[in-house]
């Protein structure tokens, strides 16, 4: 039989600290969280610092088979304040862009949602090599172009799906809440300073499902916005049975509220066991560079071009803008 071949790379030896990651964005270490478990941290050039990743930073592995070997583990980069000084003092903190289990993917210029069914974490190392003489992996900063499109807008993507029910009790699918025939399921969204006039796409899919397992039931789904007898965005989707359906969908001359806005998932089935269940909920949609002290992650509308970014604030000292 034939044996696997792991794929070891050489590593510095040193002392490595093991964390999780939830959710993706921005993660700062501060020297208060490290210097409990290191004893004189303080004295350690923290330009030496490095953070590791899996090869798929925290995303779960494809099931493609004859894929190559991969390394265990990658360095990414990283920026930490005050370093300079080769000391690592109580003001320093160890910054980077970290990535969960699940989120959104850039592949090939499309924003995709990955949903890992294995984990719900990402696990993460700090290293501190014993060769203080070592350098980590740094963030560098970019040259801003001269000339280039204005743009004042980005695009903000929100997912949410809600794994609460099994149906068939195995394997990896699992849904939502249902909607019964007749009723409805509202999605809140959080959605700051949308871009007026603009366009906003919705994707969500169901599980069709009925209340008597016997049958095989006829569904009859529509997304409202606002009321449950507001502005309908998109086609209406009817199938029978329990196979899935995808609602995709762009909205335009609607104009988005600044922060709550209600979406409904209507089920006018006529058959009253019609029972689906909700899948996922997705919004893309344009949101102003307007600064409200509050990080937030956005994709340019444009790409293969130069770009200047028109934000809505006088930039501070203490702000910057990750490239990721």
């Amino acid at each position: 039989a034939q044996r696997r071949i792991k794929k070891v790379s050489e590593l510095p030896s040193g002392k490595w600290f093991q964390f999780y990651l939830n959710n993706d964005g921005m993660v700062s270490i501060p020297y208060s969280l490290i210097s409990p478990y290191f004893d004189d941290i303080s004295k350690i050039d923290p330009r030496s610092f490095s953070i590791f990743m899996s090869q798929e930073m925290g995303r779960s592995r494809t099931h493609e088979i004859n894929q190559p070997m991969s390394e265990n583990l990658i360095e990414i980069a990283i920026s930490i304040t005050g370093e300079d000084d080769g000391t690592f003092d109580q003001s320093d903190k160890i910054i980077f862009y970290g990535r969960g289990p699940s989120g959104f993917d850039n592949v090939n210029a499309d924003i995709d949602w990955h949903q890992n069914i294995y984990f719900n974490s990402n696990s993460c190392w700090l290293m501190i090599p014993d060769n203080k003489d070592l350098r980590g992996k740094r963030t560098q900063f970019m040259e801003q172009p001269q000339s280039g499109l204005l743009i004042d807008y980005g695009i903000v993507s929100q997912h949410i799906e809600l794994d609460l029910i099994n149906l068939e009790a195995s394997g990896p699918e699992w849904v939502g809440n249902p909607i019964s025939a007749g009723s409805y399921q509202p999605i809140v969204i959080n959605m700051p300073n949308p871009k007026f006039g603009a366009d906003f796409s919705i994707k969500t899919r169901f599980r069709g499902h009925s209340v008597n397992a016997t049958s095989s039931s006829q569904h009859q789904l529509s997304i409202r916005y606002g009321t449950i007898d507001g502005i309908q965005i998109g086609d209406k989707v009817n199938w029978t049975g329990n196979s899935s359906r995808e609602l995709s969908a762009t909205a335009s001359n609607l104009n988005l509220n600044n922060g709550s806005n209600i979406f409904y998932i209507v089920n006018s089935s006529d058959d009253l066991n019609s029972l689906p269940y909700i899948d996922f909920f997705e919004i893309h949609y344009s949101r102003l560079l307007t600064y409200d002290n509050d990080e937030f992650e956005f994709v340019c509308p444009t790409i293969n071009q130069n770009i200047k970014l028109s934000f809505n604030l006088t930039n501070p000292d203490n702000v910057n803008l990750w490239h990721i």
